[in-house]
Formats: C-alpha cells, structure tokens, sequence
C-alpha cells in the first residue's frame, strides 16, 4: 500500500497503529510511506516509526511536488496485483484492507475499487469545515482511500503528474474505466478522514 504525505509526521502514527491492526497478516503486505520532499522532521520521523513497526515500513523520498508525483512513486517501487492508497490523515478499521482486497478479488475486470470514507466520530463541523464522506461509487475516485489493480495502473500511466493539486485522482479513475475495466465499491473497506478547518 501507499501512504503519500507531506508536512504531517504527527498524523503518521496514529495511521501506522491502524495498519498495523489489520486483519490481514502483517506479512502479507507493505506500506510504502512517500514523503513530498516535507522541510521539517518528517524523514526522521518515518525512519523511527519503521523501525519500531512489526509492518514492513518502506520510506522514499519525491521532489517533484504534488500528490500525483508522490503516489505514483510509491505504486512503482511496489509488485503486488493490487495497490491499495490511503492518506496520512486517515486511519483504517481493522477489515480495512481485508475488505478492499476482497473486492479486487471477486470481479478480475475490476481495475478500481473506492473505499467507504467517514469522518470521525463525534468529530464536529464549522462554517468553513471540509470532511469527506464517501459511502458510494463517486466520479471523483477520491484517492484518500481507494485500491487500483496494478495492471490498471501501468496501462495508464498512474496518476497524471501534469495536474499539480486537486483532479489527479479524479483523472486516473477515469482513464481507468475508458481503458476498459470496471470500477467498484467495498464497504466494508472503512477509512476515517480527519476534518480540516
């Protein structure tokens, strides 16, 4: 899986405990942590945070800047069949990646699968609140929480680099479909999205 992130080392943490929760095996999987280039401790910090980790934690490093060039780093360094994404400000339930897998498993023409996005808990809003909550298909492809088979993803490209902030993940959900593969939804893959003011 790939964790792309920027500036936001206090938010990882609490992201690795999650993952680290999962119901699938820790050997099972990988976690690619790809820090934007971020000018304070964030390196340091993931180091620390894959030492102490029974997950295997892999960091890189991306200098173009921009969560297209930042994921798809990360999705290129991998070689499973399916590569699941989720943010630095999400954290996962237990089935999380269980369930995301699953879905890529009983449909193989399948090239995408959204996650369910909630926002927390008893988290509260304001006037100038954004949350996500993403409890069926949308035709955004919202990438906080998604899986992309890795056959998908190379025959498009991944996500366009060219589009610096805002509609990359947007764009590849949808090169993905006009490639010919179907797109899907796992509900039981529930991530919770921080609230940002």
């Amino acid at each position: 899986m790939v964790v792309p992130t920027y500036c936001r080392p206090h938010l990882l943490e609490r992201l690795v405990a999650g993952l680290e929760g999962q119901t699938v095996p820790l050997d099972q999987f990988e976690v690619v942590i790809v820090d934007n280039n971020s000018p304070d401790d964030t390196t340091a910090r993931i180091a620390a945070l894959a030492a102490a980790s029974p997950l295997r934690v892999r960091q890189l490093v991306e200098c173009e800047r921009g969560p297209a060039a930042t994921r798809n780093a990360g999705w290129r360094t991998t070689s499973t069949d399916v590569v699941a994404f989720i943010d630095d400000d999400c954290v996962p339930e237990p089935n999380w990646l269980a369930a995301g897998l699953q879905a890529m498993q009983a449909d193989p023409r399948l090239g995408v699968v959204q996650g369910c996005t909630k926002k927390p808990a008893a988290s509260r809003t304001g006037d100038w609140s954004l949350s996500r909550e993403i409890v069926a298909p949308t035709p955004f492809f919202e990438a906080c929480n998604i899986f992309y088979r890795r056959s998908a993803l190379d025959a498009t490209g991944g996500f366009d680099q060219e589009i610096a902030y805002y509609g990359e993940d947007t764009s590849l959900g949808w090169a993905v479909m006009e490639a010919g593969w179907r797109r899907g939804f796992a509900a039981g893959a529930v991530a919770y999205h921080d609230i940002e003011e």
